[in-house]
């Protein structure tokens, strides 16, 4: 179920089911050691600020999908860094953040609000 909250207090929600193939889909498959991350500001206007620390070397994969699982963007990162990317060009909703560094995997959910 999905909940979407405008600035002035209105809602809806929503349910849909979300297939992903080739990407783990068990809690146990998931490692919170493999890397942290810190996503600010959240909810965003513009710019987002990515924070990244991993275990280990090599890079950090980072997507961005909507909603409905269109990647807006996708990019590569270095080990312990912080970056700042644009959704200036986006709509306002809710998007997932996809992290993936050595087989391992996490998503952040990203709140882009109206500019």
């Amino acid at each position: 179920v999905v909940k979407a909250t405008d600035t002035e207090g209105a809602f809806a929600t929503d349910t849909f089911r979300l297939c992903v193939e080739g990407y783990p889909v068990s809690a146990e498959d998931i490692s919170a050691e493999a890397f942290s991350v810190n996503l600010y500001p959240n909810p965003a206007r513009n710019n987002v600020n990515l924070e990244i620390k991993s275990s280990g070397y090599g890079p950090v994969d980072v997507s961005v999908y909507t909603i409905t699982g269109k990647e807006v963007l996708r990019r590569n990162f270095s080990n312990s860094s912080v970056v700042t990317f644009s959704m200036a060009e986006q709509v306002s909703g809710v998007y997932f953040v996809k992290l993936q560094k050595d087989g391992q995997l996490a998503v952040k959910k990203l709140v882009l609000e109206s500019k």
